[in-house]
C-alpha cells in the first residue's frame, strides 16, 4: 500500500467517525465544531477582511476625489470647455427627448415663459387640462449689469402682456416662470401686474427647504423633487399651473385635475397640505401659503 492510499483511509475512516460521533452526540459536536469554525474565522479570515475592506473602501474613496477634483478643474479651465461639456451633455438629453416624445427646458441660460392653463375637453368628471408655454430668450454678455437688467424689464413685459389677454372662463391659472442663469424665477399672477424692480428680488437663496414633497390624486401619488435652484426667496411654488408644468417636463403622465392635494414636510418636521385654489411662497427663513387672491391664509 502506497502513501496515497492511507492518507485516502485515514480521511475515508475519520470523515465516517465523524458523522457517526455526530449522531450519537450531536449536544456536544456540534458546539466543538462550531467553535473550531468561529476560531478559526477570528484568527485567520476576519482580521484580513477588515483591514482589506478598510483599505480599499479608503483607495476608492481617495480615487473618486482625485477624479472629482480633476473633473472639475478641466470644467472649469476655459468658458469654451464648459460650454462644450454642457451642450454634449444636452445634446443626449435632447436626442433622448425627441425620441420618446418627452418635454425638455432650454439650453438657453436666459429665458422667461408665459404659463396658462385651461380646460380644453369637458368629456367627464376627470376634465383635461393643457399648459400652454410661449418661451422668451434673452441675449446676455459679459456686463451682468446690462444682463439682469433686460431680463428684468423682460419679465415685467411678460406679465403686462399676460395680464392684457381678455378673460376666458376656461383659462383658470396663470405662472410666470423664468431661468436666470442657475436660478428660477417663478410667480403666480392673476389680476395682478407683476413688476420686478431690482435683481435682490430674485437672486436670493432662501433657507426653507423640504424632506418631502407629494402631488396626491385620489388615483396617483407623484413624489415632487425641487432642487436649489427653485428655492430662492419671493418664488412662488405649488400653484396648478406650476403642478401641471412640473408633470409635463417630468414627463409623469397622469390625468390632471381639481381634485388634489400638495402634502410636505419641510426640513423642520411641519406638515403643510396646499389645495388647488392655494400657493406657496417663500421667504428667507419661512413660507406662506396664499390663495389665488393673494390672501394669506395663517400656517401656524
Amino acid at each position: 500500500m502506497d502513501f496515497l492510499h492511507l492518507i485516502i483511509i485515514i480521511f475515508y475512516f475519520t470523515g465516517c467517525s465523524g458523522i457517526i460521533y455526530a449522531c450519537y452526540y450531536p449536544e456536544t459536536f456540534y458546539p466543538y465544531f462550531f467553535g473550531l469554525l468561529s476560531n478559526f474565522y477570528n484568527t485567520y479570515i476576519n482580521q484580513h477582511v477588515v483591514y482589506y475592506g478598510i483599505t480599499l473602501f479608503t483607495n476608492y474613496c481617495a480615487i473618486k476625489n482625485k477624479i472629482d477634483k480633476y473633473n472639475k478643474l478641466v470644467y472649469y479651465s476655459h468658458p469654451y470647455i464648459t460650454y462644450t461639456i454642457d451642450i454634449c451633455e444636452y445634446s443626449y438629453h435632447f436626442l433622448y427627448a425627441e425620441l420618446y416624445g418627452n418635454n425638455i427646458l432650454p439650453f438657453h441660460k436666459l429665458w422667461i415663459t408665459q404659463n396658462q392653463l385651461y380646460i380644453c375637453e369637458f368629456s367627464n368628471s376627470s376634465y383635461k387640462w393643457k399648459n400652454i408655454d410661449n418661451y422668451h430668450f434673452i441675449n446676455y454678455n459679459d456686463s451682468q449689469t446690462v444682463t439682469y437688467v433686460s431680463f428684468i424689464k423682460s419679465f415685467n413685459l411678460a406679465s403686462y402682456l399676460l395680464s392684457t389677454t381678455e378673460f376666458n372662463p376656461l383659462y383658470n391659472d396663470n405662472l410666470l416662470f423664468g431661468k436666470y442663469f442657475d436660478t428660477y424665477v417663478s410667480r403666480v399672477q392673476y389680476n395682478n401686474i407683476i413688476q420686478l424692480k431690482n435683481k435682490d428680488e430674485f437672486s436670493h437663496p432662501s433657507n426653507v427647504s423640504f424632506l418631502s414633497i407629494e402631488l396626491k390624486f385620489p388615483y396617483a401619488k407623484i413624489n415632487m423633487e425641487l432642487d436649489k435652484s427653485f428655492l430662492f426667496i419671493n418664488n412662488e411654488l405649488f400653484s396648478k399651473t406650476f403642478l401641471k408644468r412640473y408633470l409635463d417636463y417630468n414627463n409623469i403622465v397622469v390625468p390632471f385635475t381639481n381634485d388634489y392635494t400638495v402634502n410636505i414636510m419641510d426640513s423642520n418636521i411641519n406638515m403643510i397640505t396646499i389645495k388647488p385654489d392655494e400657493y406657496m411662497r417663500l421667504n428667507k427663513l419661512d413660507y406662506s401659503i396664499l390663495k389665488n387672491n393673494n390672501q394669506l391664509i395663517p400656517t401656524n
